[in-house]
């Protein structure tokens, strides 16, 4: 998926695969410029929009892009997928529930962003609206709320890397599942928040210990080249070897140039 975004053009994905990643990375980009919107609100038709540019590729009948669902849909348990681990509300019930989202967030707020955007998240997993994509987008609404508080950076405005890391994503859905099979607004939610923020915390530590490597690693390739009398250019390769084995052709040519 990262190289995907970052453009590499020579990837051996599934079409499918390809425009998903496509459609986030363009989703994501939007929500941050949105952040010093002075007119900014949420509203039923922009968080419709917004799961157009994430599902529109997918768009069918029976499930819909950019429209609430139009029945009933069950979030099923990873060990038997033939059982619902989790039961949205009816679906009559999803035009007001959103409503009443959309209300609590344009309403001015004393609670920590983070916080806030974390239950955001929460309430828009909850009411599960529309028949696919709702993971990604309750994550993407936690994005914009924390991009809307000044915090662009992706490693400290999402989760999603976060996420990707080896037991993660298992412990995210965890934490999901135990709030109930159904639908149940006056929940405990301390077990939720504490992942989040625990999420955030650890995330914001990786960031500073890759940046601490990374500055040694660039000084020291750099300290080699200009004692080997070596091109200047090879730095950010010899740098992108020693962190993640590799080399991507994109940034090394915008490098070179």
């Amino acid at each position: 998926m990262q190289d995907l975004i970052a453009g590499e053009r020579d990837i051996d994905v599934s079409e499918e695969n390809r425009a998903e990643t496509s459609a986030f990375a363009r989703m994501m980009t939007y929500i941050q410029t949105l952040h010093d919107v002075d007119d900014f609100a949420y509203s039923a038709g922009f968080l419709n929009a917004l799961h157009w540019m994430l599902q529109g590729h997918r768009h069918t009948m029976r499930k819909p892009a950019g429209q609430w669902r139009h029945g009933p849909v069950y979030v099923t348990s990873a060990r038997n997928p033939q059982i619902a681990a989790y039961t949205a509300p009816p679906v009559e019930q999803v035009p007001a529930l959103m409503a009443e989202l959309v209300d609590w967030l344009n309403e001015p707020s004393s609670s920590h962003p983070l916080v806030r955007a974390a239950m955001a998240h929460l309430h828009l997993a909850s009411i599960h609206p529309w028949a696919d994509g709702n993971g990604r987008m309750s994550r993407s609404l936690q994005t914009l709320m924390i991009a809307r508080e000044g915090v662009l950076a992706p490693e400290f405005s999402s989760i999603e890397a976060w996420l990707g890391e080896p037991g993660n994503t298992r412990e995210y859905y965890q934490v999901l599942n135990r709030r109930g099979s159904e639908f149940r607004p006056d929940q405990d939610v301390g077990e939720w928040l504490r992942f989040n923020l625990t999420a955030y915390h650890q995330q914001a530590q990786a960031v500073r210990i890759r940046v601490e490597s990374s500055r040694r690693v660039w000084d020291a390739a750099s300290d080699y080249l200009r004692d080997t009398g070596s091109e200047e250019r090879i730095v950010s390769a010899l740098h992108d070897v020693a962190m993640a084995g590799r080399v991507r052709r994109t940034r090394y040519e915008s490098h070179a140039l």
